[in-house]
């Protein structure tokens, strides 16, 4: 494929929102943590729809900030709950893995993440079966 010609004003907007994009990006490791500190309490008190809530928030919001090991971490999480499964203790075992992903700084699909992800991936394939695991 060629270069795209756009004009000097829709690449001076696309720059602008690359740029405001680069700048969410710097907030969002935060804002995941204050979420993971939420999951925490959340699961805790057993407030699942609130879990469902904040589960859901992180995976449609990591992937685009660089962290698709957690987007896929909280799809797993979802996973469960969708199969009845939200008392489950692989809950909290998915909320401290995306913990650890964040405090290590796996980004992108470093190979510790992915190794991270497949396991819990196979504990909850064993746990619900395999639909509905295969993000």
């Amino acid at each position: 494929m060629g270069e795209m010609n756009y004009s000097p004003a829709l690449k001076a907007k696309l720059e602008k929102a690359n740029e405001m994009l680069a700048a969410e990006a710097e907030n969002y490791t935060r804002m995941l943590q204050a979420d993971l500190v939420e999951l925490a309490v959340v699961l805790s008190d057993r407030d699942y729809e609130r879990v469902a809530v904040v589960a859901y928030n992180i995976e449609s919001r990591a992937g685009t900030f660089g962290w698709p090991l957690v987007t896929g971490a909280a799809g797993l999480m979802r996973d469960l709950m969708e199969e009845g499964r939200a008392t489950s203790p692989t809950m909290a075992i998915i909320r401290d893995s995306m913990a650890l992903m964040v405090r290590d700084n796996m980004k992108d699909m470093a190979i510790e993440g992915r190794v991270l992800l497949e396991t819990l991936r196979a504990a909850v394939t064993s746990e619900i079966g395999i639909r509905n695991t295969g993000k």
